[in-house]
């Protein structure tokens, strides 16, 4: 079974052994990538199946609270709307503010993998809506930009391809595996789970996406203060890294003044997604997860890439 493959094939294994597993081997290709995630990204505590249950109730049940929070039916609150009065934000104006933003998170949720049928479904795509637009309402400072779809897309794709209904994950033989797997794979709760990692994810990635008006930074490696997080990480990645490690490189791509910006932000913003085909993406991104889940290997991947182009 995939689910021995992460757990069972070495009964002392440690995070940490599982993670250069995932880095330097193919852990999370024969065994079940979500449930790799989830241990890289800290969803799920321990290798302990014992701690996993409270932790995923635990999730599950935020982001349950979130919804009934955010995806608001204007009609279910009229009447505590009427009653208040002027006093508070009348739901349906709040509602038409929330169509807006749905409806510029639909656009682009709607161009998803286009090759992909998944994306085609109604299912998957209103899935994705509802991710979307639930970080959005809890993270004001980013709220929704594009690229963010792309992001959630391959987590939500592996998340529900990996699913069970766990009514019918039974084993007379191994009943406490089976519960286990029940459990941590429950169909009923893909886009929960799918919310946990791109959150997770997001933690670090929020930042690539912080957006300001501000003038082009100078040539010659020089880079402003006020300068967004994308543009600091682009300038370190060109000006610092690649500079030491391939001065000849550094010195043609200064020649024909290609500023940092035009390759880093796609990659990293995208986490590379659009480099690679899919499945290669996940592979790199079992590896980045594995190694941090402040995905501080990121700028080493730009420069690989760099070097690979050359």
């Amino acid at each position: 079974q995939r689910w021995a493959v992460l757990l069972e094939e070495d009964p002392t294994m440690s995070v940490t052994t599982l993670r250069k597993k995932a880095v330097y081997g193919d852990v999370c290709v024969r065994g079940l990538r979500s449930v790799g995630w989830k241990i890289f990204l800290e969803y799920l505590p321990t290798l302990d199946c014992a701690t996993w249950p409270l932790a995923l109730e635990k999730e599950r049940g935020h982001y349950e609270q979130l919804r009934k929070k955010y995806i608001i039916d204007p009609n279910a609150t009229e009447g505590a709307d009427n009653e208040a009065g002027a006093r508070q934000v009348s739901p349906w104006s709040q509602f038409f503010q929330d169509t807006e933003l749905r409806r510029i998170i639909k656009q682009d949720v709607d161009r998803t993998f286009p090759d992909k049928p998944y994306f085609r479904t109604p299912a998957a795509q209103e899935r994705m809506t509802d991710i979307l637009f639930v970080y959005c309402k809890i993270h004001h400072e980013v709220s929704y930009r594009q690229g963010m779809h792309e992001l959630l897309a391959p987590i939500l794709l592996v998340v529900d391809e990996e699913s069970v209904d766990a009514a019918q994950c039974t084993d007379e033989k191994e009943p406490l595996v089976a519960a286990q797997i029940a459990a941590t794979l429950d169909s009923r709760f893909v886009e929960h789970d799918a919310f946990v990692l791109f959150s997770a994810v997001m933690a670090t990635a929020k930042q690539w996406y912080e957006f300001t008006e501000e003038p082009r930074p100078a040539r010659g490696g020089k880079m402003a203060n006020s300068s967004t997080p994308i543009l600091r990480i682009s300038h370190r990645i060109h000006h610092e890294l690649l500079k030491e490690i391939d001065q000849d490189l550094y010195n043609h791509l200064e020649e024909l003044t290609i500023e940092p910006q035009i390759y880093a932000i796609r990659w990293l913003r995208l986490l590379f997604g659009r480099e690679f085909p899919l499945e290669d993406a996940y592979r790199l991104w079992d590896a980045l997860f594995a190694d941090d889940k402040q995905l501080g290997a990121v700028e080493f991947v730009c420069i690989s890439m760099l070097l690979l182009i050359r």
